[in-house]
């Protein structure tokens, strides 16, 4: 859990970085809580919490993790207890625009 929520990747430092420079600044990002820690930490931007698909607005970037690539789920927290959910990526290859990939982290728009 620790490792796959709070650990730091090079992938992921390197797309918080192009969206810190090529990102819409009225454009928001949403990203699990874990995540927007890290983009904040990282790039200074504040994402928003939420990546069910009921939530994600259609104007806004999603950020996808090293961890949610690689275990294909997203960590929340449930009555003070993580949780893994699978995540449902047909959902945003059928809704959203895959515009940054460098195998470790992808954001969609």
């Amino acid at each position: 859990f620790y490792y796959d929520a709070y650990y730091t990747h090079k992938e992921e430092l390197a797309s918080i970085d192009w969206l810190t420079t090529n990102k819409d600044k009225k454009t928001p990002i949403q990203s699990d809580w874990f995540v927007g820690k890290k983009i904040h930490t990282y790039g200074n931007i504040y994402s928003i919490d939420g990546l069910i698909p009921s939530v994600i607005r259609k104007n806004s970037y999603v950020y996808l993790s090293y961890a949610n690539l690689q275990i294909g789920q997203v960590i929340i927290y449930a009555n003070g207890a993580p949780l893994y959910y699978k995540y449902p990526f047909d959902f945003l290859n059928q809704n959203k625009n895959l515009i940054y990939n460098n195998g470790g982290s992808k954001i969609y728009r």
